[in-house]
C-alpha cells in the first residue's frame, strides 16, 4: 500500500506554501519541510478518496484502471489502485483518513500522535475537490453539506466553493494552505 515512489514523483511538484505565524498560536507543531511532505499526503489524499469511492459505489477495478490511462502518474497508481481495491473498509472518508495518517508517518515522518491536525486540514482540503466537484456536475448545495455535516469547518467551505463562479479555476491546495498555514514553524 506505500508506493513511496508515487509519493517521490508527486512531492517534486507540489510545494505547499505556508503562511506567517498568527500570534494566537503559541507552538507550532511541523517544519516547513513536513507541512510539504503532508501536503503531498493531502494530494494522494485526493485520489485515494476517488478511487476508494469508485470502490464502494460499484465501478470495476478496470473502469478506475481506464480513467488513469494516459495519466502521467498512471504507473504509479496502478499499485495504489490495486491496494485499495484489495482492501475492505466500510466508508472510503474513513479509508483515507487511516491511509493519510499511514502516509504523515512513513513519509512525512510525522507521529501519529502530531498528525492530527494536519489529517483535518487534508480533509478540509477534501471536502472544497468534493464540493467543487458536485458543484461543476450540477449537485444542490444542501445535499452537500449534509453529506460532510459531520466534519467540522465543511459548511462554510461548501458555502465558500458554491459561491464561486461555475467554471472558475479551482486553487489547489488552498484550503489545505490556509488550515495548515498557523500550525507551521517559520
Amino acid at each position: 500500500m506505500r508506493n513511496l515512489k508515487l509519493l517521490s514523483v508527486l512531492y517534486a511538484f507540489l510545494v505547499v506554501s505556508c503562511a506567517a505565524l498568527p500570534a494566537n498560536v503559541k507552538a507550532p507543531m511541523y517544519t516547513a519541510d513536513e507541512s510539504a511532505r503532508l501536503g503531498l499526503c493531502s494530494a494522494l489524499a485526493d485520489h485515494i478518496f476517488s478511487i476508494a469511492k469508485d470502490k464502494k459505489d460499484g465501478m470495476t477495478i478496470f473502469a478506475v484502471k481506464a480513467r488513469y490511462v494516459g495519466n502521467k502518474f498512471q504507473k504509479e497508481l496502478e499499485p495504489i489502485i490495486n491496494g485499495i481495491y484489495s482492501n475492505d473498509f466500510s466508508s472510503p472518508w474513513d479509508y483515507t483518513a487511516f491511509l493519510y495518517k499511514d502516509c504523515a508517518v512513513n513519509l512525512a515522518n510525522v507521529s501519529l500522535d502530531r498528525s492530527d491536525q494536519a489529517k483535518t486540514c487534508m480533509q478540509l482540503e477534501l471536502v472544497s475537490r468534493v464540493a467543487r466537484d458536485n458543484r461543476e456536475a450540477g449537485t444542490n448545495r444542501s445535499i452537500v453539506e449534509n453529506y460532510f455535516r459531520p466534519v467540522s469547518g465543511s459548511k462554510e467551505i461548501v458555502e465558500k466553493v458554491f459561491s464561486e463562479k461555475v467554471g472558475s479555476p479551482p486553487h489547489p491546495m488552498s484550503e489545505w494552505n490556509k488550515c495548515i498555514s498557523p500550525f507551521v514553524r517559520k
